[in-house]
């Protein structure tokens, strides 16, 4: 605690961003890899299939890690500035993680899988773009920007805004594409490739940077 004192860190949401950004992060390399095997013609539609399922839940873990304990810090703050914003985003990342997870067990099953797969992939596409702008409120919330590890935090997230806004655009058009017949399958895989490497990135970067200074 004297550490947190003394940078000004609210470990109550610190600690779970962490885990369930890095978490997320890892699930979503485990959607990658499912991606890029289908990609090379190993059983393309069954692994497309459990992809959208370990994104969706990937999805689930960042979401729910975060907003778990962020009705705590606002009592704590005492205020709801930004509040509105963040649990935006994070119930985007509940939603989507939800439907992704849904839409890929309809898939497994059989259910018009290469339609469904590809509304997922618009889904979090839009998830990914909707909820692009609460990892950089969050950082500022739990660091005081004026202290080296907000600085540090703070930069982090905007670099994964970003990426996430272009993953975002990328997974939309790829889906789109792929739901009016375009090379559909191959599509679709490249789409979960790109959701799941964004999820991979800016997980692991907020995740580990945070964690990083904790240990110093």
């Amino acid at each position: 605690m004297e550490y947190a004192s003394q940078h000004n860190v609210n470990t109550s949401v610190a600690h779970p961003a962490v885990v369930g950004s890095i978490s997320g992060g890892l699930v979503g390399a485990g959607a990658l890899g499912l991606a890029i095997i289908g990609l090379a013609g190993v059983y393309p539609q069954l692994l497309l299939s459990i992809a959208v399922i370990a994104a969706g839940a990937a999805f689930l873990i960042e979401g729910s890690e975060v907003s778990s304990r962020f009705s705590r810090l606002m009592n704590e703050e005492g205020s709801a500035s930004g509040g509105t914003e963040i649990s935006s985003g994070m119930n985007a990342n509940i939603f989507g993680g939800i439907a992704g997870v849904t839409l890929g067990i309809l898939a497994l099953i059989g259910f018009v899988p290469e339609i469904l797969s590809a509304i997922a992939v618009i889904a979090f596409g839009a998830t990914l773009m909707s909820a692009s702008g609460t990892t950089s409120r969050i950082a500022s919330l739990i660091y005081a920007p004026e202290q080296r590890i907000g600085r540090i935090a703070q930069e982090a997230a905007n670099s994964a805004v970003a990426m996430d806004v272009l993953a975002g655009v990328a997974a939309i058009a790829l889906g789109v594409l792929a739901l009016i017949g375009i090379s559909t399958l191959a599509l679709n895989l490249i789409g979960v490739l790109v959701v799941g490497a964004a999820l991979l990135l800016s997980g692991s970067s907020i995740g580990a940077r945070i964690a990083g200074v904790f240990n110093h």
